[in-house]
């Protein structure tokens, strides 16, 4: 298989996990890792990694009776080759989410953020499986740096753009 094949198979089967992520499908997640092999699976909000094919279903059994629903968004797939069968792929990946509440309507104030992702496939014919998985919240700078932004006083923000368009 050409190599821009290979990572275009890639490309295709994060795009498929991100999309069973955000529709809360264990089994489908679960599926992409693995199955006979060691795996590892950090996500930026647990403290220790799950390290076999069980703590994974159940971390995504609890995320789909806790959340009423998750909306995903990820930026370009990046994918390098490691071997013939080996890849690493990374991406920006935004999420929200509305965790559910006995209260109406159902569900709790909204949360969002962002995260970088990376991973490592083993490519078995014909299909990639996770090997390991990982989440980054973007560090402290960053956050703080969008918090500010986002604090603009809009009317500020229009003066400027004025500003820049009679130059």
């Amino acid at each position: 298989m050409p190599k821009s094949a290979y990572m275009d198979s890639l490309r295709r089967f994060v795009e498929d996990f991100v999309r069973h992520q955000e529709s809360l499908d264990r089994a489908a997640v679960t599926a992409c890792f693995a199955p006979a092999e060691p795996v590892l699976y950090i996500a930026e909000e647990i403290e220790a990694p799950l390290t076999d094919l069980a703590q994974i279903a159940a971390y995504w059994d609890a995320n789909g009776r806790a959340f009423h629903r998750m909306k995903l968004r990820h930026s370009p797939v990046t994918c390098r080759p490691i071997s013939a069968e080996l890849a690493i792929a990374h991406y920006g990946l935004h999420w929200d989410v509305a965790v559910r509440s006995a209260q109406p309507p159902g569900w709790q104030t909204p949360i969002g953020g962002d995260v970088i992702v990376s991973l490592v496939a083993r490519r078995a014919q014909p299909n990639w499986h996770i090997l390991h998985y990982t989440e980054t919240t973007l560090g402290a700078l960053p956050l703080i740096k969008r918090a500010y932004e986002k604090a603009v006083d809009p009317q500020f923000a229009a003066l400027l753009l004025t500003e820049a368009a009679g130059r």
